[in-house]
């Protein structure tokens, strides 16, 4: 059973920052979800590893696949907080890096404390634009499916 807290923030007028201490900001994501042509699962069946699998932007580390056996098969790639195409690596092995350009916007103001949401407008996975997969109520989930 998963039981998700929402805080809100206020700014009392006597205050010029809101105290955001008390608040924890979800990151905006998207997952990608790595295939082969029968539709096996590449993470699942072991010929790419978790733990060698890392996500770059810009030389710092936006992603991971985690342990949550929810979304222990998928690559989450944390999303930059900036309009525009931003270009991810996904170092899939030593000699193996795929490349993924997002195109995103802001959606809305979202919240004083954590800023605003970002729309992920397009996905090219190694030149080859992608559908976004767009699911989930409340706090939307995309996805990416990639045929390797």
């Amino acid at each position: 059973m998963l039981v998700l807290t929402v805080f809100a923030c206020e700014i009392d007028e006597k205050q010029e920052v809101a105290d955001c201490s008390a608040v924890t900001c979800l990151a905006d994501s998207i997952t990608i979800v790595l295939s082969d042509e029968a539709g096996n699962n590449l993470i699942e069946n072991g010929t790419y590893k978790r733990g060698d699998i890392e996500v770059t932007s810009d030389g710092q580390k936006r992603g991971e696949v985690p342990s949550n056996p929810e979304f222990e098969n998928v690559i989450i790639v944390f999303l930059n907080g900036v309009e525009g195409d931003i270009d991810y690596e996904i170092g899939l092995s030593q000699t193996e890096t795929d490349s993924l350009r997002l195109n995103q916007s802001i959606l809305d103001e979202g919240s004083y404390c954590c800023g605003p949401n970002y729309r992920v407008n397009s996905a090219i996975y190694n030149g080859t634009v992608k559908e976004i997969i767009r699911k989930g109520n409340g706090f939307p989930l995309k996805q990416v499916n990639v045929v390797k």
